[in-house]
Parts: structure tokens; sequence; C-alpha cells
């Protein structure tokens, strides 16, 4: 019986995968939050009318209240998001050494 009602007690469950997740980004800060709250403060900034403020937790547990007006993204990172940002930042670092050199021979 205990287990059953629990979930109306507590925090409901969310994914603890710590190689996924969502990042908001507000007025000078980040935070690291899950799917499923990414989801919640996304409908939060879309009630109507607007909510002032905006709780949410972040993967650790803590507890944040921002102005929902500093919320200016929100963004998902996957080790194959990183992996295709890392490749990318290769790329261009190739392509500046590139361009070096060949203002080196002007």
């Amino acid at each position: 019986m205990i287990n059953r009602v629990k979930h109306l007690v507590d925090h409901p469950p969310e994914s603890r995968r710590l190689d996924e997740y969502f990042i908001v980004e507000a007025y000078c800060n980040g935070y690291v939050v899950t799917f499923e709250t990414a989801l919640m403060i996304e409908r939060q900034l879309e009630h109507c009318p607007a909510l002032r403020w905006i709780e949410f937790r972040d993967v650790f547990g803590s507890r944040h209240r921002v102005l929902s007006l500093h919320v200016y993204h929100i963004g998902e990172s996957t080790p194959q998001t990183r992996e295709a940002m890392r490749r990318f930042e290769k790329l261009r670092e190739k392509e500046g050494e590139s361009d070096e050199k060949d203002s080196d021979f002007s």
C-alpha cells in the first residue's frame, strides 16, 4: 500500500541518465535538467497569461526559481550531439589553421 501512494507524497520519479540531459539557460545561469523538467518548463513558459516565476529542480535535486522572462534557451545534450559538436569544432580549428597558412604565403 505504501508504495502505491508514495508518488502522491514525493516528487514524481524522473529519469536519472546523466549522459542525456537538457540545459536551461537563464540570465547569468545554466541549469542541467531532465527531459521531463524541460517539458514542464516549456509548458510553464507557454502559459497564458505568462507566469512571472518558474520553479523547477535540476538533476542534482536543487530547487530553482527564476523569472520566466529570463529563460532564453532550452537545449538538449546527448552523447551524439556532444560528439557532433566536437567534430564540428575540430573541423573549424582545421579550417582556421588552413586559413592562417594561406595568409602566411600572401
